[in-house]
């Protein structure tokens, strides 16, 4: 079973989740086969960003929720498909709602980490 057989069940999200995925996590011949995919499936590029900043927005929220402020050093998520200011925005926006939503209370600090991560 090749490659794009192999992936060719997965759902739109799926597919835009594993080209999404940390670098190492699939190989290059697995990401380059799911592009395929979604090229066949003429999804549009709206589409494909919509889900990637839905999956990029759910993979911040969950670092912010295990960030250890003292230990742990802000990195900005990778994306194949979303470029740096793209996702320095969901970064911020996600942060903003997190910082919303949370029950316990942020210290200031925040906002400079922020600042200093980000510029």
């Amino acid at each position: 079973m090749d490659l794009v057989e192999r992936y060719s069940r997965h759902s739109n999200k799926e597919l835009v989740d594993i080209i999404e995925s940390p670098v190492d996590d699939y190989s290059e011949a697995a990401i380059d086969a799911v592009k395929t995919i979604v090229k066949n499936r003429q999804l549009t590029e709206e589409d494909v960003r919509s889900l990637s900043r839905e999956i990029i927005g759910l993979r911040i929220r969950e670092y912010l929720k295990n960030f250890d402020v003292i230990n742990d050093e802000l990195t900005m998520p990778h994306s194949r498909l979303l470029n740096e200011e793209e996702v320095k925005a969901l970064f911020q926006t996600e942060f903003a709602r997190f910082k919303n939503e949370s029950d316990d209370m942020i210290p200031d600090s925040w906002q400079y980490i922020l600042a200093a991560a980000f510029g």
